[in-house]
Parts: C-alpha cells; structure tokens; sequence
C-alpha cells in the first residue's frame, strides 16, 4: 500500500453512520483539483512548444535574410573584380573575358547568377565605328537594339556563358528601358554597385518565365578622374553587370529547400521595395499561392533589406495549420494521461469507499495501531520505498519509520520520538515556510499538507524531500 493510498485510508476516519458520503465529496474535491492541475500542466506545456515554435521560426527567418544579403554581397564583389578587369589600358578582349568568368567558377561557387557580362556605352555618334567593329569579329548580324535614335546606347557585347538564352541579350540596349536605365544611372554617378527594380529578362524564352533583377557596377576609363558626379558621366565606359532569374537564384544559389525542423515548411514571398504588392513580387516559394498567407493562427514574419542600394521586402509564413506546426504532443498526453490516471485513481478509491466498508473499518483500526507501532507502520507501506512519520499533535509524539531514517542515514535506535527530532533537521531556511504549511493545514485553510523542503542527514548533507501529510482527525 502506498502513501497516497494510505493517506485516503485516513481521512475516512469519522465517517459513521453518514454512507461514506464524507469521502466521496473529498474524492471529487481531489479529483477535480487533480485534472485542474492536469490542465494548467499541459496548457504550460502547450505554451512552451508555441514558444519554441516561434523562436525556431524567427531563427530560421533570420538566418535567411543574412544568407540573401551575403549572397548578394559575393555577387557584387565578383562584378567589382570584373570592372578592375578593365583597367589594363589595352582594354578587354572577348576571349579575356571568357577566361575571366571561367577563373570565378560562379557554377560551383556562387549557383543561380545567369551570367557575368559587359555592356559597353555608345555615344550616338560612335554607334556606326561600334557596329563595324563586332561586325568585324565575326558577328555579321550583330545590331543594337531595340531599334531607334536616341543621344546615348548601352550594348552587351560580352555576356558569359556566351550559350543557350544568353544568346538572346547579345547587343541589348539596357539603357533604352527605364527600370535598367535607372539602375545603371545610380551605378555611374554613385560609383556603387546597384540593383534594379523587377524586370523581365530578354534571355526568358515564353517558357517557365521568371520575374528578373539585374546588379550593376560601373566601369571608368583607365586613368579619368571620377570624384565628383560630372567626372563620372564623363569618364563613364560601360557596367560590369550580372542577370538575375530570381527563382534560380533564390533556390539554386541560396535558401535551397524551405524546410523547417520537424518537417515544417514556410513560405518566403520577396518584394521590390519596401511595400508589398502583386505587382513588386519578385520571388514566391509556393509557386501561384495566394499572396496573403497570413492567415489566422499562423506565424509570419516581415523583414526589409537594403541590397546593393536596393530595398527588397520579405514576407515569411508558416505554411499548414498551427495544429500540424507546433508540436502538441507533449501536453496532449499529459492532458490525457493525468486525467486518465485521476480517473483510475478515483475509480479504484471509489470501489474501496463502496464495496469494502468492512475492510475500511479494519483499515482504520490498523492506521491507529500504525501511529503507535513503527513496524505496524512498516507492514501497511511495506515495499513502497517511502519514508513515514507520523506526529501525535496532542502528546508531540512522533514516530519515523525505518525507511526515514535509513534516507537521512541513521540507524533504526538513532533517531527518538520527540517533534524537535524533525524540526532540527529541517534546513533553517525551509523552516519557516514548512512551519506555515504545517500551521495552515491544521487550522483547515488546506485540504492536506505537502511540502518540497531539504532535511539534515547524517553526515551533514541535506537532502530534498517530498513532504506530504493528512490530518486525520480534528477536535
């Protein structure tokens, strides 16, 4: 018989000739404190999977804004090296070029760029001398183009790997098209590396087509100052630059799969500038979804990052219902496990007070002979491993049983039956609190007494017990 078990043996004492109706009013009071507790448990629990939910997600929505901005950082270190190129007062040949690209190793290093290339500038008046020039090199069709006069064109004349779509860019005018234009215009009068806003690339085909960016860095003749504004446009050769494809470059050069611990997923939606729109969007992880995934009871997070003058604005969401994201499994079984073990509990207490009347009586002969013989005591806990004391508050006798003194390391006869053989063993600390507990449960401000507090053992160690008692009877 445990303690727990033995405790409610107890409070029967007074029941009789009331029906066990005392009993069982304690054993829903204890049944509902039970499943009150159970409940407070597991909502803690809950609260706490929520909040390491939260805290992963915002990790990971961290971790994915330092890898885009130092992709992109990478990215423009490799264009910056390419407008140093240009330096050699020689200029830069096409095969130079071609060997320049390949030394980056881009593929293998930096996945997702869909090229590195030169667009070279044109003043109007230079436009024929250009023209004979690539014509020159082999390239019999070559034109600028779109078609149309204008003061000034910008030509990509170099453009690697010099294959497939890329093919398609050769002799585009990016200066012709406003959003292009832009950028460029910032990179020459800042001397900085600059992103564009959203566009379509010319190398897209009509097939699986891709919202597009584009970094640019400007390149100035060898030797021309470029201090100030005026010396910049006018020493202004060209824009090492590099195309970007933004779902290639998201989830091949970046973020790969968007895949959270525990098999959850989110969702990463990127917009040109700081306000989202459908128009703005650059990037979707979940191709054609709904752009408000924001949706009741789902994290989400917002970000804004400044890229190579740039701001892009990143929404992330966790995808499925919360119920499937956070991990719920262990407050559900504390909820279910609690309640089932009250259950039980108050079950099989529930058959002793209604179907054994006469072995409680019997037990409650015994639990008297208990309070005076420490090996009755013995017999009624006998394999429970508990220790037991019981205090007579009218004589301040106590009695401790074997397995007590066994826990604080004194033998069976070490140990006398005065109340002072327990309270000078209690910490000086702990005592006033457990004194409290003690005085509460007497006066009946509680229902039984319980008390986590530290006892002197033997050899002056102290040791953390569990105290818990039941006053059986009061006059």
């Amino acid at each position: 018989m445990n303690q727990s078990a033995l405790n409610f043996i107890r409070s029967f004492r007074g029941t009789g000739g009331r029906g066990g109706r005392w009993p069982v009013a304690v054993l829903l009071a204890v049944l509902l404190a039970v499943l009150l507790a159970t409940a407070i448990t597991a909502r803690q629990i809950k609260a706490k999977a929520e909040a390491d939910a939260r805290n992963e997600f915002d990790s990971v929505c961290k971790e994915t804004r330092a890898k885009i901005k130092n992709r992109l950082a990478a990215h423009e270190q490799i264009l910056r090296s390419g407008a140093a190129f240009f330096a050699d007062d020689n200029g830069v040949t096409r095969t130079e070029w071609r060997d320049f690209a390949e030394r980056q190793k881009v593929s293998q290093k930096l996945p997702g760029i869909q090229g590195i290339g030169f667009a070279l500038l044109v003043p109007r008046t230079q436009l024929a001398k250009h023209l004979q020039k690539i014509r020159a090199e082999g390239f019999h069709n070559y034109r600028v183009w779109p078609e149309g006069e204008r003061e000034t064109y910008s030509s990509i004349i170099f453009l690697e790997p010099f294959v497939d779509r890329n093919l398609r860019a050769f002799g585009y005018d990016m200066f012709a098209e406003p959003v292009r234009r832009a950028a460029m215009e910032r990179a020459r009068d800042q001397d900085a590396a600059t992103l564009s806003g959203k566009v379509t690339l010319v190398q897209e085909t009509g097939k699986d087509v891709q919202a597009g960016t584009l970094m640019y860095v400007p390149v100035y003749r060898m030797g021309a100052p470029h201090a100030t504004v005026a010396e910049r446009r006018a020493a202004l050769m060209g824009w090492v630059y590099s195309p970007y494809r933004m779902n290639d470059l998201i989830e091949s050069g970046m973020l790969g799969h968007w895949v959270l611990a525990e098999q959850r997923r989110i969702r990463l939606l990127i917009y040109d500038g700081e306000t989202p729109s459908p128009e703005a969007l650059l990037y979707d992880s979940q191709r054609g979804g709904d752009q408000q995934p924001a949706l009741a009871g789902r994290m989400t997070g917002q970000a804004t990052l400044t890229l190579a003058g740039r701001r892009w604005h990143l929404s992330f969401a966790e995808l499925g219902s919360p119920g499937q994201t956070v991990v719920y499994r262990k407050a559900w079984l504390v909820l279910g496990g609690g309640a089932c073990i009250s259950l039980l509990l108050s079950g099989f207490v529930l058959s002793l007070v209604t179907t054994r009347r006469n072995a409680l009586r019997l037990a409650m002969r015994l639990s008297a002979d208990l309070r005076l013989s420490e090996e009755r005591w013995q017999f009624a806990v006998e394999g429970t491993g508990d220790g037991v004391w019981d205090w007579n508050v009218a004589t301040n006798q106590v009695v401790f049983s074997k397995r007590l003194k066994e826990m604080l390391g004194y033998a069976e006869n070490e140990i006398g039956s005065g109340l002072e053989e327990w309270s000078q063993r209690v910490h000086p600390e702990d005592l006033p609190q457990v004194m409290t507990k003690v005085k509460a449960h007497l006066d009946g401000q509680t229902a039984t007494y319980a008390s986590e507090h530290r006892l002197r053992c033997k050899d002056g160690s102290w040791k953390f017990i569990l105290d818990r008692g039941l006053a059986v009877l009061r006059d």
